[in-house]
């Protein structure tokens, strides 16, 4: 089979129903050059549906434990043959000309282009409670690169393989931020990501449950913090990305807080959660 042109990666854990939404948006794509990789992430409910969703473009792999969003994506990444790694959640959906509209883009991309995305639509949210990063500007805003820290992988992010080759791929120890830390290291390596225009992914806010539980305010911050502590001195030329990364660490102190607060004013509130594994 001739290398494909993009290699879709799809996590996923204890989904077999949405996930099915997912998968198809894929495989109507118009653009066909394509493989789509589906990483179970040791879930305990059947994929049986799921798995009868066959194309010769579908690859299945299996992790025997839960072990996180980031190993998940890794996993499929590492099973990638495509010049293009783009990722989908499984409660997402790529519209129609997604992949059309990415190729075109990199068809011309220059030598040092960095991770495309582009805008969602949203469905299902209550007002107000939509996922961040939504920008309206134009697809060479000066602003690219602060906007691109702003979203997460769910907004059609696509790298070109060789790229996660230079800076390598999620860091695994990471249940919250790995996302923001991989696009810091494309970002401090020089690379330049875009925005195409247009919306491409369908947003849904129905699934049960988190890929990753992120909802522990104190493990957000720490890992916040780290990526403080790491990339504050190569961000010199991103001012705003500096001010961004600060601002975030601000605002999870204040949670972190009021979250030891409530827990100290409740007479019979459970313990604060450990750190979880992924679910």
């Amino acid at each position: 089979m001739p290398q494909p042109v993009f290699s879709v990666v799809v996590p996923t854990y204890n989904r077999p129903r949405i996930i099915m939404r997912a998968i198809r948006s894929v495989l109507n794509q118009t653009f066909d050059n394509f493989e789509l990789i589906v990483v179970d992430d040791g879930s305990t409910e059947n994929y049986t549906a799921a798995r009868s969703l066959a194309s010769p473009r579908v690859k299945w792999v299996t992790h025997q434990t839960n072990r996180g969003a980031a190993a998940a994506r890794n996993t499929g990444i590492a099973h990638a043959q495509g010049h293009l790694v783009s990722f989908l959640d499984d409660d997402d959906e790529f519209l129609p000309s997604f992949l059309e509209v990415t190729y075109r883009y990199w068809a011309i991309a220059p030598d040092d282009a960095g991770p495309s995305w582009t805008q969602v639509r949203k469905t299902g949210f209550p007002e107000g409670t939509a996922p961040s990063g939504d920008h309206d500007g134009e697809p060479d805003d000066p602003f690219a690169v602060e906007t691109f820290l702003a979203v997460g992988t769910g907004y059609g992010v696509t790298i070109p393989a060789r790229l996660l080759t230079d800076v390598g791929l999620f860091d695994e120890n990471l249940r919250c931020v790995e996302d923001t830390d991989l696009f810091l290291r494309l970002v401090v390596a020089g690379y330049r990501p875009r925005q195409l225009s247009g919306r491409w992914v369908l947003v849904h806010s129905d699934a049960p449950h988190r890929l990753t539980d992120d909802s522990n305010s104190g493990v957000r911050l720490r890992e916040a913090s780290t990526l403080v502590t790491t990339y504050l001195p190569l961000l010199g030329d991103y001012p705003t990305v500096r001010g961004q990364l600060l601002h975030h660490v601000e605002c999870l102190q204040t949670q972190t807080l009021k979250d030891r607060r409530r827990s100290t004013d409740a007479p019979f509130s459970d313990p604060p959660a450990a750190d979880r594994p992924a679910s």
